[in-house]
């Protein structure tokens, strides 16, 4: 124990050290954010942090910065131009941002080969992580099935013997699903249905509701963010489903 909290202690005073000469410089961050899109108030809840953590702690150090925004739409195509852009064209030092996991799955390589490092403020994409773990990429948030795995046991300690799950047709929609049937199922609960909604491009509800309702399911799990989840709720309520089968997510 006291040789592990030594060699800690050194590498702290290492990267104190390192991280020192860092503020000295001026600094050049891009951010890439949705600032459209069905995660737009994401995009600047985010925004607005970083902004807030820069006033708090960024004045004091000696450093400068220079933020380059660039809006990824929620689209992986375009998630991937603009990454290029940030590095190869505005030549950032660094990149923070990134809500989903579609985006942050097509950057990936291109982060990776460029080696400019990427904190990764919210996107839960778990190849991120897993499979496809890059040194260059840091995650200060979650992975998908990571939030969603304890819920499996959880909901059937509960009495909830019976699930019909509900998410949007992409990886962190699929990832968050799967990793919480997988749970659910081991722990003796029977998944009776799922749906699959288009992303970005679902606006009625309604028929995955009634596939919910005529299921025989004791409850509904679901994974929406951002507009999309305000929209499912509501329509959720509207539709008859809050008082007699419990929604959960």
């Amino acid at each position: 124990m006291k040789t592990t909290i030594r060699a800690a202690l050194a590498g702290l005073v290492t990267s104190t050290a390192m991280l020192s000469t860092a503020w000295a410089e001026d600094i050049k961050v891009g951010l890439l954010l949705p600032y459209s899109g069905v995660y737009a108030s994401l995009g600047q809840d985010i925004d607005d942090a970083f902004a807030l953590g820069l006033e708090t702690f960024g004045a004091d150090r000696g450093a400068t910065f220079e933020i380059v925004r660039e809006d990824d739409e929620v689209k992986p195509p375009v998630g991937l131009a603009k990454t290029k852009k940030l590095i190869l064209q505005d030549e950032v030092d660094v990149m923070v941002g990134v809500v989903s996991s579609g985006v942050l799955g097509a950057i990936r390589d291109t982060v990776d080969g460029a080696g400019v490092p990427l904190i990764v403020a919210n996107a839960g994409n778990d190849e991120a992580t897993g499979e496809a773990c890059s040194p260059y990429i840091t995650r200060i948030s979650f992975s998908n099935s990571q939030v969603n795995r304890p819920m499996g046991q959880w909901m059937v300690d509960q009495g909830v013997k019976k699930v019909f799950t509900i998410a949007p047709d992409y990886a962190a929609g699929r990832q968050m699903i799967d990793a919480f049937t997988a749970a659910f199922t081991a722990a003796g609960g029977e998944v009776v249905g799922q749906e699959w909604p288009a992303f970005q491009k679902t606006q009625d509800f309604g028929p995955f509701l009634a596939n919910a309702k005529a299921s025989g399911a004791d409850a509904v799990y679901v994974f929406f963010a951002g507009g999309e989840a305000i929209s499912f709720v509501k329509q959720y309520d509207s539709f008859g489903l809050k008082a007699g089968m419990p929604l959960y997510g």
